[in-house]
């Protein structure tokens, strides 16, 4: 299987990751993330020192990933003792479940990419980043998947461990009545075929996590994340940003939060700074100047995410009005809050609605600055915007959280093969790039090629049954959609490893992949038959209850291949009950292989 080296493509000096990344080529993604005392890979032995892992550390994905497939656990970089969290020694002895009062909940090296009335443009989608936990549900009408809806459905339960970015919003402040951009899963969390049926690159966590209120958890749940701060892994010469965790109790697992805040002598809202490895933290922006602990009572709200941008001077400047951050006067610090804070379903500053748990907000507003004074925290991009469900809009009991965020400039992608700005997976989420194969790469990036698929572009299915369900189907069978044809290995002769795999078949039937040493189109049978000049045997399968083949004959030896060649496969499949044109069978949509 083809994996990618992770990677931040810049296309040109972009503010905001200028103190930390080379502003030219291609360079290394640093993609740092921790998670929280519930979840099974608490206390496992990371992938580099055989440590064990915390709620304390800062994670990296292990070798080999992100990628597809069975992945090493995370690798420990940044420890709660290089942080100074006090109660960090005592870790170590703990067990998923069990904290230990030293869960990390926000992470920043203060360099993250700035919001401008332009950076919300098109061309820039799928930078703001962002991860909720396992009681999320997601909004309907978000057209892209894998999404929070998607991931979230009964059954499948893997969203908790997912990296999420938005597909382009306008400019903001974004109230709650504000166009929805939406959102794409870009980092699974275990990398494997979720039960949505979507694959993309995961981080070595583990996934399934169903809602089910008490610890510990089935799965894990991503509680921080920064993208570009801790280069090669070392801690940044500019410092840490972080906030701890409160320890009121949680409303939908019913038990308290870690309390790391208040073990360590602060406020779970408060942002703090370690500017060197094991220096005290520093009292950066305290609660109260982010509007929150308004009651004068410390530690009844709780910073879950954060975006910060700092300006340079020394302490914590609030922004006044939005985007007063580039002139320099402010630092840009965009928070959320945890369900169950004291501030939720308070109105904010700005919009007079009430505030959730997945908003995205900024300091608060005063009258002189359009605001209307009353001191809470403004929102600067509503939930409902980026596709998350609140208790304002959607009706349920608790809004989606937002435990993770970040904001990535122009031209800084991880993934991005074909060099068009957006994530591949963003591409391949949105139909803009096929899959067939499942590696998380865009075909057009690769030598195999998917085509003839089933939905009229190539042309007309025998009787009208083109394909809407998803992008690169065969036509449509007795199950609503159409076959596709993907693939696992590679094109060489000498590895001999291609694999043809087959989905969305007539389930438990039997199939013939075939072979072709040309391309033709014509409709034939209740399918398009793309493999000609002359037609050829590959194997027989019989689908399983989902309607999936794979091979599991060399393709290399029934198919007589030399170096050179160039074939074309689909399957030939069974449908014999009430198949859309009524012939009885149908055919995937092909992939081209260039033999070398």
């Amino acid at each position: 299987m083809n994996h990618q080296t992770p990677r931040i493509a810049i296309s040109a000096p972009v503010l905001g990751f200028a103190s930390v990344l080379a502003l030219s080529g291609t360079v290394q993604a640093q993609l740092a993330f921790s998670i929280d005392y519930k979840g099974p890979t608490k206390a496992q032995f990371d992938s580099a020192q055989g440590l064990k892992i915390t709620e304390g550390d800062v994670l990296f994905p292990g070798p080999g990933a992100p990628g597809i497939g069975n992945l090493p656990l995370p690798q420990i970089r940044v420890t709660g003792d290089d942080l100074s969290i006090p109660n960090y020694g005592s870790c170590d002895p703990t067990v998923p479940g069990d904290a230990c009062q030293a869960e990390i909940d926000c992470l920043s090296g203060g360099h993250d990419a700035l919001f401008t009335p332009t950076s919300f443009a098109a061309i820039e989608k799928g930078k703001v980043w962002f991860s909720t936990d396992e009681w999320a549900v997601g909004r309907t009408g978000i057209p892209s998947r894998p999404n929070l809806l998607s991931e979230a459905a009964p059954g499948v339960d893997e969203v908790s461990a997912d990296i999420w970015a938005d597909l382009g919003l306008s400019t903001g402040p974004l109230g709650p009545s504000s166009p929805p951009s939406g959102h794409s899963g870009v980092f699974d969390g275990n990398g494997m075929r979720s039960g949505s049926g979507r694959v993309y690159y995961g981080l070595g966590l583990s996934e399934v996590n169903p809602p089910i209120p008490g610890v510990p958890n089935l799965g894990d749940n991503l509680d921080a994340l920064d993208i570009g701060s801790l280069v090669g892994g070392v801690f940044p010469p500019g410092g840490l940003y972080y906030s701890l965790d409160s320890a009121f109790l949680d409303p939908l697992e019913l038990v308290p939060n870690s309390g790391s805040a208040a073990a360590s002598g602060f406020s779970g809202a408060d942002v703090l700074y370690v500017p060197t490895v094991g220096a005290p933290p520093i009292l950066y922006a305290p609660a109260g100047m982010l509007g929150l602990d308004s009651a004068g009572v410390p530690d009844v709200d709780d910073l879950d995410a954060m975006i910060l941008r700092e300006n340079g001077i020394t302490g914590f400047q609030p922004s006044v009005t939005a985007y007063d951050w580039l002139a320099g006067s402010s630092d840009m610090l965009i928070f959320s809050v945890r369900r169950g804070s004291a501030v939720v379903g308070m109105l904010d500053s700005l919009f007079g609605v009430p505030i959730e748990p997945g908003d995205m907000l900024s300091t608060p507003r005063s009258l002189a600055s359009g605001g209307n004074g009353n001191g809470n925290p403004s929102i600067f991009i509503a939930a409902e915007v980026i596709g998350l469900a609140t208790s304002r809009t959607d009706l349920v009991a608790y809004g989606d959280d937002l435990n993770a965020m970040d904001k990535t400039g122009p031209g800084e992608t991880c993934y991005d093969c074909n060099n068009n700005g957006v994530e591949d997976s963003v591409d391949i989420a949105t139909g803009a790039s096929n899959d067939k194969n499942y590696d998380g790469i865009p075909d057009e990036c690769q030598d195999i090629f998917a085509f003839c698929p089933g939905d009229g572009t190539v042309g007309a299915c025998p009787c009208g049954n083109e394909s809407a369900l998803n992008a690169g189907e065969g036509c449509e069978n007795s199950t609503g959609g159409g076959a596709t044809l993907g693939w696992l290995g590679t094109s060489s002769v000498a590895l001999d490893d291609l694999v043809l795999d087959a989905v969305g078949g007539r389930p438990s039937q039997p199939g013939l992949f075939v072979q072709g040493a040309s391309v033709i189109g014509v409709p034939f049978k209740d399918g398009f038959f793309c493999t000609g000049g002359p037609t050829e045997r590959i194997e027989v399968v019989f689908l399983d209850g989902s309607g999936a083949a794979s091979s599991t004959s060399s393709i290399v030896t029934e198919g007589n291949i030399s170096i050179g060649d160039d074939r074309v496969y689909q399957l030939w499949y069974r449908d014999p009950t009430l198949s859309p044109c009524g012939t009885g069978s149908n055919f995937s949509s092909a992939i081209r292989v260039p033999w070398n």
